[in-house]
């Protein structure tokens, strides 16, 4: 009996550290060089870490990848629709709490940066409606240019997560790729 209680307290323990929201913050710059920044939050915001992009390895030391693997999974029958689905029910978990974002942009004819703009505005003013969206777009007639900066809080539920994650890990198009992608591996090394 002592067993069964120890299972069910640790399921309740796993269930209660996983209703703990995750934060994240993205800062995103791109004009003479990109930087991106990310910072995942725990705990209410009372633990910071923050994701830093890994050094790319110089080109001999690099290992060459095999994508075969990748291209039998995609290629398996029903694999793409389901992990657009996928994507689409990981989307509307995520709650959004801010998005801003500044663009300037300058083109090498200023006509054509006039006919982005007269594009752009009416598209922006009804994306600045939103009430948690806010983007500024800066057109540049003088020299082409791009810079974009774009600012973004989110948070996540990994409960919310463990349904789509679960339902597409038992789904017939998930298992027939991961049998696929066995056999392909299989043969290979023999």
């Amino acid at each position: 009996m002592l067993a069964l209680y120890v299972i069910v307290g640790l399921i309740v323990l796993g269930i209660l550290v996983l209703s703990i929201p995750v934060d994240m913050a993205l800062e995103l710059e791109l004009h003479d060089e990109s930087r991106t920044r990310v910072r995942v939050g725990w705990l209410f915001g009372l633990v910071w870490k923050e994701i830093r992009a890994r050094r790319k390895r110089p080109a001999e030391e690099k290992k060459k990848r095999d994508i075969g693997p990748f291209i039998t999974l995609i290629r398996t029958r029903g694999m793409p629709g389901r992990l657009v689905k996928l994507a689409r029910q990981v989307l509307r978990r995520l709650h959004m709490r801010q998005l801003d974002g500044d663009v300037r942009l300058g083109l090498d004819d200023p006509a054509d940066t006039g006919v982005v703009c007269s594009f752009a505005w009416p598209a922006l003013a009804y994306l600045n409606s939103f009430r948690l969206l806010s983007v500024r777009f800066e057109p540049c007639f003088t020299e082409p240019l791009l810079e974009l900066r774009m600012r973004g809080t989110m948070r996540v539920y990994p409960v919310e997560m463990a349904g789509p994650l679960l339902s597409f890990a038992v789904s017939p198009a998930f298992l027939r790729a991961i049998r696929s992608v066995a056999a392909s591996r299989w043969r290979r090394r023999r």
